[in-house]
Formats: structure tokens, C-alpha cells, sequence
């Protein structure tokens, strides 16, 4: 197995927004405005930020109820990547044994 080595150990409170500021940070990307890797918050923002909504439903024999909606229903992870302009490439297969030759390979 391949092993990474001298490289920083970065956290993250979000697996999107932590995953894309450690690979930007690994590779000394900066953010144009402070020259520091972009924050997990500005990153947040770029997504389209958080997110609530909520619907009221009042029909006539049954009770009144709001259902609230506490995740947004974007892809927060491909948005910033659009957004920021990250070029991706993306493997993609069915077949374990072929997965784990394009991470290696990777």
C-alpha cells in the first residue's frame, strides 16, 4: 500500500468542506484575498452556504404541520469545485478489482 509521507496533518469539522481544504491545502493552494488556504467557513459560503427550509401543509379533516428541512438539497462538494474552478477527474466502475486499481494508480 502506498503510504504518504511529510505531509501535515490537517482536521476538518465537515468531510466536504474539510476534504477539499486539506487537498488544496497539501498542494499550497491559497485563497487570492489573504494568501492562507481557504477556510472550511469561506469554503462553506462558496457551497451557497446553509441552508433551511420548511412547508406548511393545512388541508381540510386532517391537522395542520410544517415539516422542516435541516440539510440543503444541492451538492455543496461539486459546487465549490464548479465554483472554484478545480479541474476533477472521475473514475467510476462497477468492478471492485478496477476500483482499487484506479485508487492506486491514483
Amino acid at each position: 500500500m502506498t503510504l504518504l509521507t511529510g505531509r501535515k496533518h490537517y482536521s476538518g469539522r465537515h468531510y466536504e468542506t474539510g476534504s477539499i481544504h486539506n487537498a488544496l491545502a497539501t498542494q499550497g493552494v491559497s485563497a487570492p484575498h489573504n494568501g492562507k488556504p481557504y477556510s472550511e467557513a469561506l469554503l462553506l459560503g462558496i457551497s451557497g452556504g446553509i441552508a433551511v427550509g420548511y412547508f406548511q401543509f393545512h388541508y381540510e379533516g386532517h391537522l395542520p404541520h410544517t415539516i422542516l428541512l435541516t440539510r440543503n438539497t444541492f451538492d455543496p462538494m461539486n459546487t465549490i469545485v464548479q465554483r472554484l474552478g478545480i479541474v476533477q477527474d472521475i473514475l467510476q466502475t462497477s468492478n471492485p478489482e478496477k476500483g482499487l486499481r484506479n485508487l492506486l494508480d491514483t
